[in-house]
């Protein structure tokens, strides 16, 4: 079967589903994954933390994700974010210090809000080049600047150690005609010749905002990776 995508925030996009049940990416159709129920930590992290103390851990590494603290990437002053995920990661990095687990965040672990990318409305995501000049431009920047600041604001005083990505390559270059996520068509080239490079030239620029952003930050005992 095949998840219902249909009316999730930012699910507009010219390529989006518009009748369930939506199709599984060919990509991953032949592997037999769907994405339907993965860990399913969402719903069973009370369980997952108890059974990580029983095994002795002290250190847990996770994930915190983008579409979810805010649905359609468009930060909006604020006005975009999911004060239930904020909930949730808070109640859920209180519960690991509780149980004497230091949390270790990583800010972006390959899910990008969909609004952030349409390529028939110009939204290109990490794949964002500018028009005249066909150079990454780095389009999609204001908004990660502000999903990072928002951790950092609101988490920062509990976490102190943070990664900005997960295996950028993987997302990049993999993805564009290797069949990993996200694996859009527009974006995919043969050889990898350009997709791969764009997205990685925005990355770093990503990831230099955010240590910027970390900077300015008064939490000495803090350290971005």
């Amino acid at each position: 079967c095949s998840s219902d995508l249909v009316g999730m925030p930012g699910a507009n996009c010219s390529y989006c589903c518009k009748e369930a049940p939506c199709p599984i990416n060919p990509s991953m159709f032949v592997k037999g994954a769907t994405g339907n129920v993965a860990c399913d930590h969402w719903h069973t992290w009370k369980d997952d933390i108890a059974l990580m103390k029983s095994m002795g851990l002290k250190h847990y590494r996770f994930s915190i994700a983008w579409p979810r603290l805010i649905p359609d990437g468009h930060y909006n002053g604020g006005l975009g974010v999911n004060q239930k995920a904020i909930d949730w990661y808070n109640e859920f990095i209180n519960a690991l210090r509780d149980a004497g687990i230091t949390p270790y965040v990583t800010l972006y672990h390959w899910d990008l809000p969909q609004g952030l990318l349409d390529p028939a409305a110009g939204k290109g995501g990490w794949y964002s080049v500018d028009n005249s000049t066909g150079k990454p431009d780095g389009w999609l920047l204001p908004e990660w600047k502000s999903y990072v600041d928002l951790c950092f604001r609101t988490f920062g005083d509990r976490v102190k150690t943070w990664i900005t990505f997960n295996e950028a390559w993987t997302f990049t270059f993999l993805a564009s005609g290797w069949g990993k996520a996200p694996g859009i068509p527009e974006y995919t080239d043969e050889g990898n010749k350009k997709w791969p490079w764009v997205a990685g030239h925005n990355i770093l620029l990503a990831h230099a905002s955010a240590v910027k952003i970390f900077k300015t930050k008064d939490r000495k005992s803090t350290r971005l990776n």
